[in-house]
C-alpha cells in the first residue's frame, strides 16, 4: 500500500480501491473514504474526520479499534439493527441535502442513487453481444490462441479415444 501511494503521489494520480475490511495500516494510508451499505453512503469524506461524524451520530468508537472494522460493524445489517443502519444512512442523506455546499468542491466524486434497470431480455442479449464483439475486436490475438487450444485439445481427446469408436457396448463392460 505505500507503494501504491508513492506512485499516486508521484504521478499526481488519483487511486480508487475497493477494500472490505482493510487492516489499520491500510486504513491510515487512505486520505478519503467511501462508506456504502444497501447502495447507499453511509460516509464519504476525509478517512480522519470518519470517527468524529460517527461519534457526532452517537457511535463512539473505542480507543485503539479499528477503524474500518467499527465501520463495517455499523453498516451491516448482520452485525447491527437495520433499523440502526437506516439511522446512520438517514443521517448522511440529510446531512447531504442540509450542507450541499460542503459536498461540491472538496468530493472526487459522487454516485448517482442505485437504479435498478429493467430492460428486456433481448435488449440485454444485444449489449452483452457488442461488448463481446468489441472485445473480438480489441483483442483478436486472444481468440486466436483459443481457437488453437480447443483445436489441440480436441485432438488430443479425439486421439485418446480413436479406438474406442470400434467398441460395442457389451465390450466395453467387459474390458474394466
Amino acid at each position: 500500500m505505500e507503494l501504491i501511494t508513492e506512485v499516486a503521489k508521484s504521478q499526481n494520480t488519483i487511486i480508487i480501491t475497493t477494500i472490505h475490511q482493510p487492516s489499520s495500516k491500510i486504513y491510515d494510508s487512505f486520505d478519503q473514504i467511501m462508506i456504502l451499505a444497501d447502495g447507499r453512503e453511509a460516509y464519504y469524506g476525509q478517512a480522519e474526520d470518519a470517527p468524529s461524524y460517527f461519534a457526532s451520530l452517537g457511535y463512539q468508537m473505542k480507543a485503539g479499534l479499528n477503524p474500518a472494522e467499527f465501520f463495517l460493524d455499523l453498516v451491516n445489517s448482520d452485525f447491527t439493527p437495520q433499523e440502526a443502519v437506516d439511522k446512520v444512512l438517514d443521517a448522511w442523506q440529510a446531512k447531504r441535502e442540509t450542507e450541499p455546499w460542503q459536498f461540491s468542491g472538496d468530493m472526487l466524486l459522487s454516485l448517482p442513487p442505485v437504479s435498478v434497470d429493467r430492460s428486456t431480455l433481448a435488449h440485454e442479449i444485444e449489449v452483452m453481444l457488442h461488448r463481446h464483439g468489441l472485445l473480438v475486436f480489441r483483442d483478436p490475438l486472444l481468440y486466436i490462441y483459443r481457437i488453437f487450444f480447443y483445436l489441440v485439445g480436441n485432438c488430443l481427446i479425439a486421439f485418446i479415444f480413436w479406438h474406442a469408436r470400434h467398441r460395442v457396448q457389451h465390450e466395453v463392460r467387459t474390458h474394466m
